[in-house]
């Protein structure tokens, strides 16, 4: 990858407990919950070297990531596991199950291809996620929702943030958003029934009525990240707090799936 240190993002709090430490073309995110991390995608493994320097500025360690979960399987996402697994030996990977074989190497829909580069870090995800599953840790309580389109196994995360005067912040994240894997031209070239997309916006509109105060991204582009995060390190401690932001963020979603659809693509 190239100018990776232009991929830098210093990391920040963003409620209480939830902190960035990702970087610019992968947003990853860490939950303090009081008996372990639990952390959010680690990312792409060429910038997994940010990713531990920003969780080592936090002031936390990667051996105290107990919980790695991942919006989807795609590399950009998934593709540092199994470094940090290495570096985190009692964590327990969780995946929405019908990203299973993606992060197993069992097919060929990692999207490292996208990058350019030959990938064999594969891993066995401890836990499959399906729809309604909750992961528990600590003080923190995850619901995982399907929202599939993406890829097959596209899990939304919702919970809450708490700062330490006690104050809770819903936090709302959908796993994957992009329309680059739902055209025709990507299904075709990788085999796949086209229909599988046709979940994506009935997704959508399921989510859309969740109380959200802090709409997080799983690219940085989604919610922006790193200009909202400037602020925070400038002392605007809110910055990521809009509870308008969700219900927006979703229908910009699909509209952009609409519009491809209707373009035949």
């Amino acid at each position: 990858m190239k100018s990776v240190w232009k991929q830098r993002v210093d990391p920040f709090p963003i409620w209480g407990n939830l902190k960035f430490c990702g970087t610019v073309p992968s947003s990853c995110h860490i939950i303090d919950t009081g008996e372990g991390l639990m952390l959010i995608d680690p990312g792409l493994p060429e910038t997994f070297y940010l990713v531990l320097q920003s969780i080592w500025e936090l002031g936390y360690k990667p051996a105290d990531v107990r919980a790695i979960i991942h919006t989807h399987g795609h590399y950009d996402h998934a593709g540092a596991t199994r470094e940090l697994l290495e570096l985190a030996p009692e964590a327990k990977t969780y995946i929405g199950a019908g990203d299973a074989d993606m992060v197993r190497g069992k097919n060929d829909l990692s999207c490292a291809e996208v990058f350019g580069v030959q990938f064999d870090g594969f891993f066995e995800p401890d836990v499959f996620l399906r729809d309604g599953d909750t992961v528990k840790l600590g003080n923190t309580e995850i619901l995982c929702l399907s929202t599939p389109g993406h890829t097959p196994g596209t899990m939304s995360f919702f919970f809450d943030a708490v700062d330490s005067d006690g104050v809770k912040m819903r936090c709302g994240m959908h796993g994957g958003a992009g329309i680059n894997s739902m055209m025709l031209s990507y299904y075709a070239q990788h085999g796949l029934d086209p229909a599988q997309r046709e979940e994506f916006v009935p997704g959508l509109r399921r989510i859309m009525s969740e109380h959200v105060d802090i709409c997080l991204g799983s690219h940085t582009f989604c919610n922006g990240t790193v200009p909202k995060g400037k602020k925070v390190l400038s002392g605007d401690r809110t910055a990521f707090v809009d509870q308008t932001e969700w219900a927006v963020y979703c229908e910009k979603a699909i509209a952009a799936y609409e519009t491809m659809a209707g373009r035949g693509q």
